[in-house]
């Protein structure tokens, strides 16, 4: 996986779930074909993130070790406190989000830590890893058919003849 420069620094992305066969069937499916999703583990060092430049259809973070400093523009974005500690915006700041799960406005953003969950619909993410240790994640993410064909999609899997 990578972005128009071939890697994204920091980043270390394991792509799990469909192959490279099943994603070539979905890239040159007729016309109106259903959204299929990606499932990616990613590990990211301390500092470092994924570019902000893209907005998703869908997408979802499950946060399994490490920190994430995460926020979005447009569309809807919620936190999930999930199994892991309640959800604040700075890292001594008071909890915003103790429960199942709470709206995350426009630009706030959101410190996420193990068995923390974020998920957007539509809009751009922003996120990063805090911390002296890297942030271990595991990303869902619906790919729209135009989505195998865009030469800047860092997220999307190759697929090859």
């Amino acid at each position: 996986m990578s972005d128009s420069t071939g890697t994204i620094p920091g980043v270390e992305i394991t792509p799990f779930g469909v192959t490279p066969g099943e994603l070539e069937m979905l890239a040159e499916g007729a016309s109106g074909a259903p959204p299929a999703h990606a499932l990616f583990r990613l590990t990211i060092a301390p500092g470092h993130g994924l570019p902000d430049k893209y907005s998703y259809q869908s997408l979802l973070i499950d946060v399994h070790k490490g920190r994430l400093e995460v926020s979005a523009d447009g569309g809807t974005a919620r936190v999930s406190m999930g199994l892991g500690a309640p959800i604040r915006s700075t890292p001594r700041g008071k909890p915003f989000c103790d429960r199942a799960g709470c709206p995350l406005p426009e630009g706030q953003p959101a410190l996420l830590g193990k068995g923390n969950g974020f998920s957007l619909d539509g809009g751009t993410l922003h996120l990063k890893a805090i911390g002296r240790s890297p942030a271990v994640i595991t990303l869902t993410v619906v790919l729209r058919e135009i989505d195998f064909h865009n030469p800047l999609c860092w997220i999307c899997p190759v697929v090859t003849k």
